[in-house]
């Protein structure tokens, strides 16, 4: 199909325009990335065991566990510049923690190169506080508490 110079309704500006109002009221508008800040998600997890001693040695056991909610701390969105730039982000904590309040390039045990890509606009998180509760498992009650 042509495009006829701005007359073609497909292509024309005032039908895009519509269409971005639209995702606006679809989505309760677009605004940048909030600064730093704690929020709260819901988690669920799903377990995979592998037995090394005892009688279930060599089986492994999959566990699904309820949802459960946790405490994230978020930084400042950033531009990520590659790890020659060797990032330091500060996190806001609550007022009794004691962890440290900086997320540094070297605390990344595992760096997937789609998460640390060069020019991109990034956020990094830090569980601040996590309690995942499974009662009835093949194995007895499990928790993951962070």
């Amino acid at each position: 199909m042509a495009c006829s110079e701005s007359t073609d309704t497909e292509f024309s500006s005032q039908f895009w325009k519509s269409k971005f109002e639209e995702l606006q009221q679809q989505v309760g508008g677009i605004a940048p990335f909030p600064n730093a800040d704690i929020d709260g998600f819901l988690s669920h997890f799903v377990l995979m065991l592998e037995f090394f001693e005892g009688p279930q040695k060599g089986q492994f056991i999959s566990i699904t566990m309820p949802v459960a909610i946790q405490t994230v701390s978020r930084s400042s969105p950033f531009r990520y510049q590659g790890t020659g730039a060797n990032h330091s982000v500060s996190i806001p904590l609550p007022r009794s923690s004691t962890m440290n309040n900086l997320i540094r390039e070297s605390d990344f045990l595992v760096r997937p190169d789609e998460f640390f890509q060069p020019g991109k606009e990034v956020v990094w998180m830090q569980i601040i506080n996590l309690d995942a509760r499974a009662a009835d498992t093949a194995i007895g009650p499990i928790r993951i508490i962070l």
